[in-house]
């Protein structure tokens, strides 16, 4: 199999591009490319929704497309709530049922809505984009690809 390989420009945005661009990927991070006009395209995900920014050289950003929610963002949302309220549950529960037989079925309940809960947040936290050979995936937000969400 023959696998081509593409090269990438590194990213060289302006400290405004910087700036503007760290903001917007606050907190899950984006993908970013700089365009042949010397632009920077950013491409995050908002409330579960993919968005797709143009960040000029002078900092200013415009969003130029905006897609829906994903249902796994709502999905996630439910699981979360559904897995803290079986825990809490199981534990009361295991509160008023303590040292009798019913305390192993506490347990059980108690660890499946962890699970379910970290089902929920696991869920929530990917973007379910298709990313393109393009867009490449690097942790240093120097270069053309992730940049991550910073505080």
């Amino acid at each position: 199999m023959i696998s081509r390989l593409r090269r990438e420009k590194a990213w060289r945005p302006t400290p405004a591009q910087e700036e503007t661009a760290s903001l917007l990927v606050y907190p899950h991070g984006g993908w970013v490319r700089t365009r042949g006009d010397g632009a920077t395209e950013l491409r995050t995900i908002e409330r579960g929704a993919p968005c797709r920014y143009i960040i000029r050289e002078d900092g200013d950003e415009e969003l130029i497309e905006l897609g829906t929610a994903s249902p796994r963002f709502a999905w996630s949302g439910c699981l979360q709530a559904s897995g803290i309220g079986l825990f809490l549950g199981a534990f009361g529960f295991g509160v008023l049922v303590e040292g009798t037989p019913l305390m192993f079925v506490a347990v059980i309940a108690a660890f499946t809505g962890m699970a379910i809960f970290a089902a929920g947040v696991d869920l929530g936290t990917g973007d379910g984009s298709r990313r393109t050979p393009a867009w490449r995936i690097l942790e240093d937000n120097r270069q053309s690809g992730f940049l991550k969400g910073s505080s």
